[in-house]
């Protein structure tokens, strides 16, 4: 009954008219893959014991209310009071829609010392929406990995919603992995609300897909909470991105800070929008913001949106945002070493990542990264 509330309130609203990523696929090409295998997790079993709850979920149980919407409801409700993603229409229609999905529970005082894995394959089409949702209790730490990929180009579509409760003195790090091929439509919304001297760090790299639309929202609530931001993205061919990473501080001594690092090829074209706000009461905190994009051909298009928001004194709050070609000289000096074109290029975009690849952290994720790098610039 919940659920179909949430649907009910979702055909009213009408879809967001973007004018830099324009329209993107509806959600009824994912219907043919409600019955798919498309979730893999993986986690050391010893983290059961230590009373870690792991629950995974589908959007077609009966009993969706009883599993979700019900006990998790005054959760859910703390979400509510604050403002994230790129458009109500793909909040409820991941909350109301949704045929994967994950709950992760740690209690109290538990450290999960390996990452969990979470793997979404969209297979060679259509595509998913899947629902997540992370509840870190007090003292408590853990990592996890979120793999999404696909295969073929086929015409496909994903709309992904990751809520994270990072609780008084919680150490949570997300890790967000996107290969999608080059037919599907990626939609993400990620929010984070923490505690008392709580601290979340986001790490993403978003390497694929035909139209990107993603937001990042933290809200640090507590006193001296912290937020930690670091992504990077690579846009080539035709395609479209609109980037949003948004900090907001409520508790005194908060920290945050958004660090990301770009690459443009061919015609791509990319928004970034990047927000710190100071909410009244957070005085003593500080924030800060910086973009900086490779342009590497000529018809390329990179807009950059930060801003700055203060209703306190007492706070100190930096932004900055740069977009640059490569230096000629260093391209030539690399090709005269014995690299082509596409390889020297590869080299400038690796040397620009490198310090978002090292706050991954995890052997096989860098591999990973660096292994999609290659074949996205070199074979593309």
């Amino acid at each position: 009954m919940l659920q179909q509330q949430v649907k009910e309130r979702f055909s009213d609203i009408e879809y967001p008219k973007w004018k830099r990523v324009g329209e993107l696929q509806k959600k009824d090409l994912i219907q043919e893959n409600f019955d798919k295998k498309m979730l893999e997790i993986e986690y050391n079993e010893t983290i059961i014991h230590q009373g870690v709850r792991i629950h995974q979920l589908r959007g077609r149980d009966a009993d969706i209310d009883e599993v979700f919407y019900i006990p998790y409801e005054s959760t859910l409700e703390r979400f509510k009071a604050y403002p994230y993603g790129t458009h109500e229409k793909y909040i409820t229609e991941a909350d109301g829609f949704f045929d994967q999905g994950v709950i992760v529970n740690v209690p109290k005082n538990v450290s999960v010392e390996e990452p969990v894995f979470l793997r979404y394959d969209a297979g060679k089409g259509n595509g998913f929406i899947d629902h997540n949702l992370i509840c870190v209790g007090e003292g408590a730490n853990i990592t996890v990995v979120f793999d999404y990929t696909s295969s073929g180009d086929e015409i496909g579509y994903h709309n992904g919603l990751i809520r994270v409760l990072a609780e008084a003195n919680a150490r949570v790090k997300i890790i967000l992995l996107q290969t999608f091929a080059k037919g599907i439509d990626h939609i993400q919304n990620t929010v984070s609300v923490i505690g008392n001297y709580g601290h979340v760090e986001y790490v993403s790299f978003d390497l694929g897909a035909n139209v990107i639309a993603s937001d990042y929202s933290a809200h640090l609530v507590g006193e001296a909470s912290e937020s930690e931001v670091a992504t990077a993205y690579i846009g080539n061919g035709h395609q479209r991105l609109d980037l949003g990473y948004n900090s907001t501080h409520y508790g005194r001594y908060s920290q945050s800070l958004i660090e990301t690092k770009g690459a443009l090829l061919d015609h791509a074209r990319k928004v970034f929008r990047g927000n710190l706000k100071f909410e009244r009461g957070s005085t003593k905190s500080s924030g800060e913001e910086s973009e900086y994009v490779l342009l590497l051909d000529e018809n390329v298009r990179s807009d950059a949106l930060p801003a700055l928001l203060c209703d306190e004194d007492d706070v100190s709050g930096e932004h900055a945002a740069s977009a640059g070609q490569v230096d000629e000289d260093q391209l030539f000096y690399l090709m005269s070493r014995g690299f082509n074109l596409k390889e020297a290029k590869k080299l400038v975009i690796h040397g620009s990542f490198s310090p978002i690849i090292d706050r991954l952290g995890i052997t096989s994720i860098q591999e990973r990264v660096e292994l999609e790098l290659e074949r996205r610039l070199l074979y593309a």
